[in-house]
């Protein structure tokens, strides 16, 4: 807005620069306005509201949320949120990186997760999502998944699933971290029944000839 403008007008919300008690600075939002009748100005005003600690408490929640982000990539976690509803299932997408899918690989569906679980651990995967959903409770299950190169990692998956205001399951969300000190411990423990096995300390393994 032109303030000296004869037609008059007014501007929300922007942004400026204050000065305070000591010559601190803050973040200001400035609403103002000018009124002219007959050609003649009439009067002016102007609002201030001082939004120092809202700026702060935003910049402090985008570095939070850039640590989590971090931390999770570190840990190989990430989060997920399932409307039951719909159907519609959103991944961080640190969970792709984890099951081997490039950016924009997974394709956002129940079914899709599904595939990615090890056929062996997809009965119990389920079951466990279906007693949660039951009971509008919490989720807990570690299975295994397999990428797309084949090869087969550990996924610690919990959730929790929220009811609508009629009291019917509507959404469930959670997070997922990849283990992958339980691939290594299994290998041990087959390299170790095969060392075994080999010395004569085991019988041998069923379907051994």
């Amino acid at each position: 807005m032109r303030v000296g403008s004869r037609a008059g007008g007014s501007t929300q919300g922007h942004p400026g620069r204050l000065r305070g008690e000591r010559g601190s600075r803050k973040e200001g939002l400035i609403d103002s306005s000018v009124r002219w009748e007959g050609g003649e100005f009439v009067h002016t005003r102007c609002f201030t509201r001082d939004v120092t600690e809202a700026r702060r408490a935003e910049a402090a929640l985008r570095a939070g949320e850039e640590r989590m982000r971090l931390a999770m990539a570190a840990g190989r976690m990430g989060t997920w949120d399932w409307d039951i509803q719909t159907g519609a299932l959103a991944w961080s997408d640190n969970l792709e990186e984890v099951h081997g899918l490039p950016p924009g690989g997974f394709d956002g569906t129940v079914e899709g997760f599904r595939r990615l679980v090890h056929p062996d651990d997809r009965d119990r995967v389920e079951a466990a999502i279906a007693r949660s959903i039951e009971e509008v409770s919490g989720y807990e299950a570690e299975f295994r998944f397999v990428r797309p190169d084949g090869s087969v990692g550990w996924m610690l998956g919990s959730g929790k699933v929220f009811a609508d205001a009629g009291g019917l399951p509507a959404r469930c969300g959670g997070g997922g971290a990849d283990t992958p000190g339980r691939e290594q411990v299994q290998e041990a423990d087959a390299a170790r029944g095969r060392a075994l096995r080999s010395a004569g300390q085991l019988p041998p393994a069923a379907g051994a000839v």
